[in-house]
């Protein structure tokens, strides 16, 4: 009867690890899934979950550093975030939050309330910043065009403290600069001034002519 029941139990915990598809080698590498976790990669150490769409998170030391990544065997972009609908925060230095993604897709780099896709609080360096806008001004070239007078713009400078169509220094400290807008604006008012020039050049032309016929005239 005992040589029964241990042949019994010996069965059981027998059909138990047949049954078992889930590893914790002494190698460091976690199977879920699976009793053979894939390495091909060659990464330190490997987790990979095994179904219906199979995934590995791999973990390598290297000279700069630590290593994280992910591994999809079907031909979908690897995702990380939340589950809930709650924002997303990075942490550096002791849980420092230091970045937010929001549900919304706005990114905040020192601030955890971005309220545009890209909010930083703090300087910016970049080799280049590529800006789309619209509305380019080479309007102001169309013989429509009504250009301002030199007269107008002098009034309106020493009445209001700066140039028409130009955020006065006061509203730009208040809601600062939008660059694409500002760009297009200080283009205009190149555009304007060049007309300007060139309008003040033929009228000189025009006065040496006059002022050598002159000079003709009197000899």
């Amino acid at each position: 009867m005992k040589k029964t029941i241990t042949t019994t139990v010996f069965s059981i915990v027998m059909s138990i690890c047949n049954a078992q598809t889930n590893l914790f080698p002494p190698n460091g590498n976690v199977g879920i899934g699976t009793l053979s976790p894939d390495n091909v990669q060659g990464w330190d150490k490997v987790l990979e979950v095994k179904g219906n769409e199979n995934a590995k998170l791999l973990v390598s030391n290297t000279t700069n550093g630590v290593k994280l990544g992910m591994f999809a065997h079907q031909s979908f972009n690897a995702k990380f975030g939340t589950e809930s609908n709650t924002n997303l925060t990075f942490t550096a230095g002791y849980w420092n939050d230091v970045m937010t993604l929001t549900t919304l897709g706005n990114v905040g780099i020192g601030t955890l309330t971005p309220t545009e896709k890209l909010s930083v609080k703090g300087k910016i360096r970049a080799q280049e910043i590529k800006v789309e806008t619209t509305n380019w001004p080479d309007y102001v070239f169309e013989p429509s065009y009504r250009l301002m007078p030199l007269s107008r713009i002098a009034n309106f400078i020493q009445t209001n403290g700066h140039l028409p169509d130009v955020p006065s220094a006061k509203e730009v400290a208040q809601n600062g600069i939008e660059v694409g807008n500002i760009q297009s604006l200080l283009v205009k008012k190149i555009e304007e001034l060049t007309l300007h020039l060139i309008d003040m050049d033929k009228k000189l032309t025009e006065l040496q002519k006059e002022n050598s016929e002159i000079k003709k005239q009197l000899k």
